[in-house]
């Protein structure tokens, strides 16, 4: 049998249309500035201290940039590269940028201390980080904060999945849990699944927009791994973490990311085999299968 290497969604992406004309993708723009400022100058704007933070999700073209305006290289770049989701076109590795700065007065620091997550989420989550980067994995250290062992609950299809879901966050909800992220892969897995769960009271909000994800104000919500970036919730139920779902490097990371939202409790569900980013992560959880 022939190996396929890409779905029938991605296929249909790459024959898709060209953009409506007049419309740039994010990533054309620095090497569009860049053109302009070859051509037509910077001017005499410069800035005295200039911070990025979440550097990871950004090219060493746009640190090429900025670069120009700031007034003798000072800058302080933050980020984490295992948080890397936008793997086409952010970095692999802060050796990318290290170049474009003064080596005499550059500074590495790794800040590894983690105060959002109970210890039980942490050294879960730290598991995950070995199976990513291996020896080269730089682990969390959790504050002492004591909470439940997060749990896995392997599923034998998509209604099993659904079904489980709805009892998990009335049983929250009658416990007075205000903050509850419900968090997919991407935006198509959220349209999937948010009609399924429509019977959810409250009623579930769903975030498919980046100005809707600024807006969060508790309740239960749905949402992809790239929106519920910089968010925190009490609960965290990360939908479907299967073999099929979260295969490459760069799925290991919006795993990551998905996983890392939970401030006291955390809750995975898998439709099948669950991804071999959780093989060893599974030890650290309490873990469940249900063949219904």
């Amino acid at each position: 049998m022939r190996k396929t290497y890409v779905n029938q969604r991605e296929i249909a992406l790459l024959a898709s249309n060209i953009p409506n004309e007049n419309t740039l993708e994010l990533e054309d723009i620095p090497a569009l500035f860049y053109l302009h400022l070859l051509n037509m100058g910077k001017g005499e704007e410069t800035f005295d201290h200039i911070v990025v933070d979440e550097a990871q999700d950004f090219s060493p073209l746009y640190f090429t940039l900025l670069r120009q305006y700031s007034m003798n290289g000072s800058m302080t770049i933050v980020g984490d590269l295992s948080q890397g989701i936008y793997g086409y076109r952010g970095l692999s590795n802060w050796d990318e940028i290290s170049a474009l700065f003064d080596q005499s007065t550059l500074q590495k620091e790794n800040i590894v201390q983690n105060y959002r997550s109970t210890q039980e989420i942490v050294g879960f989550t730290n598991q995950v980080l070995k199976t990513l980067w291996s020896d080269k994995a730089i682990l969390a250290e959790p504050f002492a904060r004591d909470g439940n062992k997060p749990q896995i609950i392997q599923l034998p299809n998509q209604l099993a999945m659904e079904r489980a879901i709805v009892a998990d966050v009335q049983s929250l909800l009658a416990d007075h849990i205000q903050h509850i992220g419900l968090i997919v892969k991407n935006k198509a897995d959220c349209q999937a699944i948010s009609q399924s769960l429509g019977k959810l009271e409250p009623p579930l909000q769903v975030i498919t927009d980046r100005d809707a994800a600024y807006n969060y104000q508790g309740g239960v919500v749905l949402l992809p791994v790239d929106l519920a970036k910089g968010i925190e919730f009490q609960v965290v139920l990360v939908l479907d973490a299967s073999a099929e779902k979260y295969v490459t490097d760069y799925d290991g990371r919006l795993l990551y990311v998905a996983l890392t939202r939970a401030l006291h409790q955390l809750k995975v569900y898998s439709i099948g085999p669950l991804s071999h980013f959780l093989t060893t992560a599974k030890e650290y959880a309490l873990f469940h299968k249900d063949s219904e």
